[in-house]
């Protein structure tokens, strides 16, 4: 027969056990939803950095299309500069009006160039299996008289949730003093892809872009 003393330590023995399972079993809880924690937190610390990362080279894409327009721009200056002293010897030095005529036609359309537009045609990663092509086509659609730069480049499905895009057809953007041409660009798309466009003047919560038309193809986009 156990005494009596041997029976309170027991149930103390007992009793302390069980604290120790549930102490224990609490800290592993604890230290499994810190873990689960530190995952997650980790997890978003990873999608923002891509999103910096990815608008860090939209943006480092955009200033280099800027800088190759006006290395470009640059480059016909000279030409024309060049040109108009060429066109002043020939009037100095009696030249008919026919040569006079030629020269200028030609200084003319070297001008026309100056301060082509560029254009950015943006597919939506959303559909981009159909869009992309749609996106190509138009950039190698570029009239060889143009002196813009025309390129395709992929609009980011988290890219595409931020304000001022959230696109979901296919559309141009224009700043002002560009609807003309915004618009001949849009007929001859339609033409050429056989797909409908909508046109509209960019928002003023957009960057300016000016010299700059963005055409975005994400029809269906955000489903």
């Amino acid at each position: 027969m156990t005494s009596q003393p041997e029976q309170i330590i027991e149930k103390l023995s007992r009793t302390s056990r069980r604290w120790r399972f549930i102490f224990v079993t609490s800290a592993l809880a604890l230290l499994f939803s810190v873990i689960v924690s530190l995952f997650v937190v980790q997890d978003m610390i990873d999608q923002e950095r891509d999103f910096a990362r990815q608008k860090e080279e939209e943006a480092r894409q955009a200033l280099a299309d800027k800088q190759l327009v006006e290395s470009e721009n640059k480059l016909l200056q000279s030409q024309i500069a060049e040109l108009q002293a060429l066109l002043d010897e020939l009037r100095n030095s009696g030249a008919g009006s026919r040569e006079l005529e030629r020269a200028q036609a030609v200084l003319d359309r070297i001008k026309g160039d100056i301060g082509g537009l560029s254009v950015g045609f943006f597919y939506c990663e959303a559909n981009s299996e159909a869009s992309r092509e749609l996106a190509e086509r138009s950039a190698q659609a570029k009239p060889a008289t143009s002196n813009g730069v025309w390129t395709a480049r992929i609009l980011t499905d988290e890219t595409n949730k931020t304000r001022p895009y959230r696109l979901n057809a296919n559309v141009i953007r224009y700043e002002d003093g560009e609807r003309e041409f915004a618009s001949t660009l849009r007929s001859e798309l339609e033409r050429i892809l056989d797909v409908e466009i909508g046109i509209s003047r960019r928002g003023s919560v957009q960057p300016s872009t000016e010299n700059y038309v963005s055409v975005f193809f994400c029809d269906g986009a955000l489903g």
